[in-house]
């Protein structure tokens, strides 16, 4: 899973499960992936946001990534997002 501490407050807080982090280039919000698996291969993937500028983190799934949306990472305004999936790569406002 997916942990982030604060060093400022010394407060860690579980994420849950997850892949590949990436934080925004201002640290306020961390980008990952979820995905699942059969035992022998992946079956489906999701992007996921946590806004971690308030007291608590907060987790919102990226609606309208590729289903098997890996790898994710933030562009330097936060704007867009970038992935991996089906050997491609793959581009996204954030709104």
């Amino acid at each position: 899973g997916i942990h982030v501490h604060d060093v400022a407050t010394g407060q860690t807080a579980a994420l849950g499960a997850g892949a590949h982090p990436r934080f925004s280039p201002d640290g306020g919000r961390l980008v990952f992936d979820r995905c699942a698996d059969d035992g022998d291969a992946l079956t489906g993937c999701s992007l996921w946001m946590a806004d971690l500028t308030g007291p608590a983190p907060v987790l919102r799934e990226i609606r309208g990534a590729h289903p098997m949306a890996r790898h994710p990472a933030l562009s330097p305004d936060g704007t867009h997002i970038a992935y991996d999936a089906d050997g491609r790569i793959w581009v996204g406002r954030l709104e």
